[in-house]
């Protein structure tokens, strides 16, 4: 049996998934929403098999395949969570109802993180500067370019963007001190 270097480990995966790269991003495409989707699944399922030794794989390719469909699925779990979050952050901006869920179909481990998350985001959003987390609001809640956003505040586009990256960071931040894991990412 051939032993292989790490070195020798990577070039191997590099090849395999560059022999087969339209067929294994046609198959993702089945899967997951758009060509960057199944693009960035493609490198993230590199970087995983890279630590593979592939003569502990039977079917290499069959293996390559899993990995980039486990990668596909994971994504989409992760992706629905944080809709769900998304989901009830803009009934909590909107509207003053507790409990209200626009999905009854998550479960109720989802549907209390989401709570926890969105109370986290909401204050966080609250924190902001006034222009920012209206530009912050107007952007992610009622889908405004940023161009309209601008003509609202009467700011440049420029500005909206810095706003708009200014209260994602600001949220990031606040989710990471209170150590909340979204999506995949949970143990």
């Amino acid at each position: 049996m051939q032993r292989y270097s790490e070195c020798d480990s990577n070039h191997f995966w590099a090849a395999m998934i560059r022999a087969d790269y339209d067929g294994l991003k046609r198959f993702l495409l089945r899967r997951v929403s758009d060509m960057d989707d199944a693009s960035d699944i493609v490198q993230d399922a590199y970087i995983r098999l890279s630590v593979v030794e592939p003569e502990k794989v039977c079917n290499a390719r069959a293996y390559m395949f899993r990995t980039a469909a486990n990668l596909a699925t994971n994504r989409r779990i992760r992706d629905q969570r944080r809709r769900l979050v998304m989901d009830e952050f803009a009934v909590m901006m909107r509207s003053d109802q507790e409990g209200y869920y626009s999905r009854a179909s998550y479960q109720p481990e989802d549907l209390l993180q989401a709570r926890h998350v969105s109370g986290v985001v909401a204050e966080a959003i609250r924190a902001l500067p006034k222009k920012c987390r209206q530009a912050f609001i107007l952007h992610r809640f009622y889908p405004y370019s940023y161009a309209r956003i601008a003509k609202e505040l009467d700011v440049t586009v420029s500005s909206v963007e810095k706003y708009i990256a200014k209260a994602v960071a600001h949220c990031k931040k606040a989710i990471q001190a209170n150590h909340i894991q979204v999506g995949s990412d949970r143990k």
